[in-house]
């Protein structure tokens, strides 16, 4: 399997068989064990470790971890959607709602897991290999108008959430969706529009989507505007937007999101996880500040140079490989916790930007030590990448400084006395004087 993490990881695809009494006993040993992690993804990094991939009774499963609110909502929701749409055809195939089962362990605290049958690689695979899917735009975009026309709020439809084959279209993850009785295009509001440009764009033209979305479905602006989500609180309370019309703080917002996780204009060789699904790690690995952060720090690196941006984007690619290497194959624990690795690539574009014979430079080592000690060496004393991986003393001052100073050139909008950064700036100290792995 070319071009994917886990292969540079040195992880080899393995689906291990599970002998037990019940589906539920063979979920338990599943969730004992790190051999059931799922590594068969070109791209997929399980950061929190909730998903499990087994074989019991010659049968192949995906189980994920959950809260049994969350379990409960998503089958419900998944209910709902197989009432309107499941069976019905796009082009030549038909649509498949996967409804999980709900099992719950008897286990103190009780733990909860949603399961269903395993039907393989999802589409957001294709982007990585660069095999074009069987679905067309054309398809995805008339996916999209059968939702709307059965009252449908999908903002799940992502290449990541199906799976197909040449008869069918599975479609996963509806935790999220919501149902209206009365059909109107009003179900596709601005987030949906966000989430699906920005994701699709990866398998198919930005222009094309944008084009179909206005004369195939009759989609224009203004969109409904939901109530918003964790993500854009954060940069409000961030930047001080004290807007209180979605409209104009989402449009912000998205120029900040597409700024930093479109598709990149070069195509390259080399892998490396692709910018939206960076973002999507960034926030599994930390809290939404420094989600947000990463996001502007981006936009201000790929306008600047997009080349030094790509290096910057292989380079967290190669320490979260390294630091998974560690674990997978050397079978021993990392020094620091992956945040504590994942921050730097962060911090090197919070200061004053590396040039890349010293990207290519920290990329030729071959362990998360030497890639450290070479990343030190290239930042003068008195950086902030420096004094966080020496933990030095004024790193929380210059950390003030400078991250004033990158979210008013990200977010030109931004009214300075309103800015508040001092819980990134405690969490980057916090995080720097780390000694062994949490």
């Amino acid at each position: 399997m070319n071009n994917s993490f886990w292969r540079a990881v040195g992880v080899n695809p393995h689906i291990g068989n599970i002998e037990a009494e019940s589906l539920e006993k063979a979920v338990q040993i599943a969730f004992s064990q790190k051999k059931h992690l799922v590594c068969n993804s070109r791209w997929f990094i399980d950061i929190k470790g909730k998903f499990r991939l087994f074989k019991f009774n010659k049968i192949t499963y995906l189980a994920k971890e959950i809260t049994e609110e969350k379990a409960n909502i998503e089958i419900r929701n998944c209910l709902i959607a197989k009432k309107r749409i499941d069976s019905k055809r796009v082009g030549k195939r038909t649509i498949e709602i996967v409804t999980p089962q709900k099992i719950s362990a008897k286990t103190k605290p009780k733990q909860h897991h949603l399961v269903s049958r395993y039907l393989g690689l999802d589409l957001n695979n294709n982007v990585y290999s660069k095999t074009p899917p069987i679905l067309t735009v054309d398809e995805c975009l008339s996916m999209v108008k059968l939702f709307i026309e059965n009252g449908i709020s999908y903002r799940g439809f992502l290449p990541r959430n199906i799976v197909e084959n040449k008869n069918k279209i599975y479609l996963f993850d509806w935790e999220d969706a919501s149902f209206s009785k009365q059909v109107s295009i009003d179900s596709f509001d601005h987030l949906w529009k966000t989430n699906f440009l920005l994701n699709w764009s990866y398998l198919y033209g930005f222009n094309d989507l944008v084009h179909g979305l206005q004369e195939k479905l009759n989609i224009h602006e203004p969109l409904p505007e939901p109530p918003l989500v964790k993500y854009e609180k954060t940069y409000k309370l961030i930047t001080g937007n004290n807007n209180t019309e979605r409209h104009h703080l989402r449009n912000t917002i998205d120029e900040i999101v597409f700024g930093s996780e479109l598709p990149l204009k070069k195509k390259y060789n080399k892998f490396y996880i692709r910018p939206n699904d960076m973002g999507h790690i960034m926030a599994d690995i930390f809290p939404s500040e420094i989600d947000v952060l990463h996001d502007m720090l981006s936009v201000l690196l790929r306008k600047q140079n997009e080349k030094i941006y790509t290096l910057n984007l292989q380079l967290m690619t190669r320490l979260l490989f390294l630091y998974y290497k560690e674990i997978f194959v050397n079978k021993s624990i990392p020094k620091f916790s992956l945040k504590y690795y994942a921050l730097t690539p962060i911090l090197l574009i919070l200061d004053d930007y590396v040039v890349k014979n010293n990207y290519i430079d920290i990329l030729k080592r071959e362990t998360l030590d030497s890639s450290m000690d070479q990343i030190s060496k290239t930042k003068p004393q008195n950086s902030v990448t420096y004094l966080y991986l020496q933990n030095k003393k004024g790193l929380l001052k210059l950390l003030n400084k400078m991250l004033r100073k990158r979210v008013i050139e990200a977010c030109p909008e931004t009214q300075p006395k309103k800015i508040k950064i001092n819980s990134i700036a405690k969490y980057i100290l916090q995080i720097s004087k780390e000694i062994y792995t949490n």
